[in-house]
């Protein structure tokens, strides 16, 4: 037989005393045969051109959900399951894709015209019956179809991490005498739980959903501990009627009351002192009906902090799951633990085995680690059993991300065999990287491109090399990461950087070159699957004084270097050298500098947010002189990395008067046109605007125009201009007067291509009327003033933007090739939405997402690229109170859309930000202003290389242009123009993408080569 051993919890002995020499795969019917019903719309069985094979298929108009259904299926309760499917859309937007039980639904992302692999997991309620074990896949609200094939079904028994007899899951963690658990459900959709005991409320991708009498109970029981104190935390993410009770008992069946939730918000719960010290606490959340017997109420968020006695011990939970494929009655084999699954952990697949025979019996235990991509990995442990048992520790080893298959056979081949997959987050990749001259025993020392997220833990690389290589155009700036992973303390470390000696004694000199630290965030509710509960390097503070280095873990340095606009072309190179107390280590830099120039203001249009506001704020600063000063550093932040703000003059608004209105309105004059003819102060706003398009390279900016009106799909507000509605010929007047003196300003000033009118964001078809009547008024007042809009081509929109900027999931480039053909141009956005597979800008994603989003711009002849907020450091909603510290709350919260003050609902990690407050005002709440600039990020340098890399599509496009224009054969110009084509290795489509920055950076060198040619014919 086939078990979890000691280290199980309670919740599983029922599911293991029925486990029995059968393989645990759940058989289902064969897609395409009757025992498939359709729940009702369209469905089809088509079948695989190439296998003959047949696949499901949903149909849905936007607005619908269906699905295809098994027969009941033999499901035991409490019970954990793996289902794996393949899916992908065809012709298919927005929506979802929903599979799995109806009691634990799993939401999904449709990729487009590609298979996708998916797995996901989930625990039977406490009750089985015909009525509910069965399995769905289909979609919701998907305009398109969806197909679902390979569809498989699985038991497996989770293992959980073990240290000395303490046993913690995923989401649970230990700090000193400190224990926290929250729900591990944001980065692997799922509802299992080492603390989960029963349930009866229906699960949702990410949430209960709970209904009248339906209940979740939680055991809380850490090992040998006994908890003295402990605090629960709800947080309810949709509510719309009755109430969930909240209690506790000590595993006596004496329920006590905490409370109840029945609004939206964040609650929080101390248990009762008298329950303590206990050791077991068991939460109970039941659904409770209203006056009208109905309960609606959807929890997102369950926490519970306690106070452990005993010794001090700092320990992460994690959780596996293994499935036992096959079985031999000789055997009794437990699976102890699969170590820590990740690059440089403690990876060892445990188990226990015993002899049942009596004899002597020579057993083989084998395990073969098969990653995504590269080859297997096999490991033989051969043991001579007696009686005893005997334990099996099959080391194996892992570099990259991606997921792993670990496969473990115990006995003859066709014994006991378990199988788990373990899917490392690229975090922690190990496969880059190159070592370095090391300094000594006291220290590694390796460097590797910006464009990965070293992990503090994954190990030092095996390549080594000779030097940093950072590689720049002029006009340019790039960086690497050196890192140091020391082998004992160090303290008071300091760098300094020398200047580099170039070609013909050129210099570059220090102060071009900058040694930032990078800094980590502690993510512990990933944005998504992508995502893992871990500390992510983000933000880069100035390196301007001593730190120490803890042993064991990794310190990145990025290394930044600005290659001035003179500089002359060539490999310069120099020393960083980096000293502590008793330690000093010397690192070789090399800068290659091209032969050509990047424009200071970029082609790739930039439209971003800013909150001069925040700044203000957490920087705690009145005086305006010092405002001024401090928002001077932020917009040199943006020009550094070559985003536009919506505003690039924030403290220089130019200023409207109407002298007329007032005679008019006292009678004293009657002539429309001269009353509302208004009176524009430019003087401020021309000389900052000169200063931010011509010094900072502003390549954009959001106009505002007075009475639109305006708002969102959740709600909006009618135009209105002085007092008068749009219907009055008093409206009429101001508005096209005002616009006309705007646009004729622009125009005479040669920055009417760059203003844009953004007034409305993402409309409901509900308001396309109302958004189509505000085109139309400016259209009228002011044709040469562009019209931009937050949505995807939709027929009821058409004539009304002529700049479109839908979000990145819905672009759809037949649609733009048609607009495009009218004169239209084109944008797109990110923001808390797409999530994974698409690129994205969280922290806890690769860093390749944010530059590889600019090719793929490229790649559809995209114009501009925008992103609603770049400072974004706190949620009114979220923190009510006080100010979010960003550093130790990386999550990105939802506020404004009537979130009310409490409520937390994550929007993504560093979703709307990019720049840091300094760490002297990380949270704002220091005694003194602080007047340094901001602490800029990774995905903020991510950014900046990608437009970078569209500017050198763009340089190389009209060099060839030109000696097209000059008489240059094609065939001659063949291979450079082939360059302007992205390679599938870089992106193939918005959801499959390069994670490794190599690929990216080895076209950028092909670029750059490619228009130092060209440019030198030219």
């Amino acid at each position: 037989m086939f078990r979890l051993g000691l280290r199980s919890e309670v919740i599983l002995f029922f599911s293991l005393l029925i486990l029995s020499a059968h393989a645990q795969t759940i058989a289902l019917p064969a897609i395409g045969t009757p025992e498939w019903k359709l729940s009702g719309g369209q469905g089809d069985l088509p079948t695989h051109a190439q296998t003959e094979s047949h696949a499901l298929s949903v149909t849905g108009d936007g607005a619908d959900t269906n699905h295809w259904r098994t027969p009941s299926l033999e499901l035991l309760p409490s019970t954990v399951y793996e289902v794996r499917f393949r899916a992908m859309g065809h012709d298919a937007v927005g929506g979802l894709g929903i599979s799995g039980p109806d009691f634990c639904n799993r939401d999904f992302i449709v990729q487009e015209d590609r298979w996708k692999d998916y797995t996901s997991l989930f625990m039977t309620p406490d009750s089985m019956s015909p009525d509910n074990a069965w399995l769905r896949f289909g979609q919701w609200h998907v305009n398109g179809t969806v197909l679902f094939d390979s569809v498989s079904l699985t038991r497996v028994l989770p293992v959980h991490e073990t240290h000395d007899g303490m046993v913690l899951g995923s989401g649970e963690q230990i700090a000193g005498n400190d224990y926290d658990f929250s729900l591990p459900i944001f980065g692997h959709p799922s509802n299992v739980a080492r603390p989960l005991l029963r349930y009866s409320t229906r699960f949702n991708t990410h949430r209960w959903e709970f209904s009248p009498g339906s209940e979740v109970v939680y055991r809380h029981e850490i090992a040998t501990r006994e908890l003295q104190a402990a605090t629960l935390d709800l947080n309810v993410s949709a509510y719309q009627s009755g109430t969930v009770a909240v209690e506790v008992d000590r595993e006596d069946e004496q329920w006590r009351a905490l409370g109840v939730v029945g609004a939206n918000g964040f609650f929080s719960f101390p248990i009762p002192d008298e329950l303590f010290p206990a050791a077991v606490i068991r939460i109970r959340l039941r659904g409770v009906a209203d006056a009208n017997g109905a309960t609606q109420l959807d929890l997102d968020s369950y926490r519970l902090r306690a106070t452990l006695s005993g010794d001090p011990i700092t320990m992460e939970g994690n959780t596996h799951f293994v499935a036992f494929a096959q079985a031999d009655p000789r055997l009794d084999v437990t699976c102890l633990s699969l170590g820590d699954g990740e690059p440089g952990g403690d990876n060892r697949f445990v188990v226990k085995i015993l002899n049942t025979t009596g004899a002597v019996l020579p057993v083989d235990a084998n395990l073969t680690v098969t990653p995504e991509q590269g080859e297997p990995l096999t490991v033989t442990r051969h043991f001579d059993l007696s009686n005893e048992p005997v334990v099996a520790e099959l080391p194996y080893d892992i570099r990259c991300s991606g997921v792993h298959t670990l496969a473990c056979t115990v006995g003859t081949p066709d014994g006991i065999r378990m199988e788990a997959q373990l899917n490392v987050a690229s975090l922690f990749d190990a496969t880059y990287g190159e070592l370095l001259p090391a300094p000594g025993p006291d220290a590694a020392l390796w460097w590797c491109s910006s464009g990965w997220k070293v992990s503090r833990s994954r190990p030092a690389p095996e390549k080594a090399s000779d030097a940093i290589l950072i590689r720049a155009a002029q006009n340019e700036a790039e960086a690497a990461q050196v890192v140091l992973r020391p082998s004992r303390p160090i303290n008071g470390l300091t760098a300094t950087v020398e200047p580099l000696q170039g070609p013909g004694g050129a210099v570059l000199p220090a102060e071009q070159i900058e040694v930032l630290r990078v800094r980590y965030v502690d993510v512990t509710r990933p944005t998504d699957a992508t995502g893992a509960a871990a500390p992510w390097p983000d933000p880069l503070p100035r390196f301007t004084a001593p730190i120490d280095l803890a042993p064991g873990e990794n310190q990145p340095f990025w290394i930044r270097v600005t290659a001035p606009s003179t500089a002359a072309p060539g490999t310069y190179a120099g020393l960083i050298r980096f000293k502590a107390e008793g330690f000093e280590a010397a690192v070789p830099l090399h800068v290659e500098i091209y032969g050509f120039a990047l424009p200071t203001r970029p082609t790739c249009v930039t439209a971003f947010g800013f909150s001069p506001g925040d700044v203000y704020r957490y920087h705690r600063i009145e005086d305006p002189a010092q405002q001024r000063e401090v928002i001077d550093k932020y917009l040199q932040s943006f020009s550094k990395h070559r985003i536009t703000p919506y505003d690039p003059t924030p403290l220089d608004n130019f200023q409207v008067t109407w002298p007329g209105v007032d005679a008019y309105k006292a009678g004293t004059t009657t002539d429309i046109a001269q009353a509302f003819t208004p009176v524009i102060d430019w003087t401020a706003w021309d000389v900052a605007m000169a200063k931010a398009i011509d010094e900072y390279g502003f390549n954009s900016f959001r106009l505002s125009i007075v009475g639109m009106g305006g708002g969102t799909f959740h709600s909006r507000t009618d135009p209105s201009l002085l007092g008068y509605a749009e219907d009055t010929p008093e409206y009429k007047a101001a508005f096209d007067a005002y616009c006309k003196q705007v646009q004729e300003h622009l125009r005479e000033k040669g920055w009417l291509d760059e203003a844009y009118v953004y007034w409305f964001d993402e409309p409901d078809p509900k308001d396309y009327d109302f958004v189509m009547n505000g085109f139309r008024r400016i259209h009228e007042a002011a044709p040469g003033i562009n019209r931009m809009l937050t949505e995807q081509v939709e027929s009821g929109l058409i004539g009304g933007p002529n700049i479109w900027c839908p979000i990145s999931d819905a672009f759809d480039m037949e649609d733009a090739e048609a607009r495009r053909a009218e004169g239209e141009k084109f944008w797109w956005y990110v923001c808390t939405a797409p999530k994974a597979p698409y690129c994205t800008l969280f922290i806890d994603h690769a860093a390749t997402e944010l530059r590889v989003w600019l090719w793929q711009t490229w790649q559809r002849k995209i114009d501009g690229i925008l992103i609603w907020q770049s400072n974004y450091w706190t949620s009114d909603a979220a923190y009510p109170n006080e100010p979010q510290n960003p550093y130790a709350d990386p999550m990105g919260w939802t506020s404004g859309y009537s979130t009310k003050a409490g409520h937390r609902l994550p929007w993504g990690n560093g979703d709307g930000r990019f720049m840091y407050p300094p760490e002297a005002a990380a949270d704002g709440q220091q005694p003194d202003p602080v007047l340094e600039g901001p602490v800029d990020s990774i995905r903020w340098e991510m950014l900046r290389d990608g437009v970078e890399d569209y500017e050198y599509h763009v340089i190389l496009r009209e060099l060839i242009t030109a000696r097209e224009k000059a008489g240059q054969d094609a065939a001659s110009l063949a291979p450079y123009r082939a360059l302007l084509e992205v390679p599938e290795a870089i992106t193939a489509s918005v959801t499959e993408f390069t994670l490794d920055p190599a690929p990216i950076e080895a076209r950028r060198h092909e670029l750059a080569k490619a228009i130092e040619a060209l440019a030198v014919t030219q």
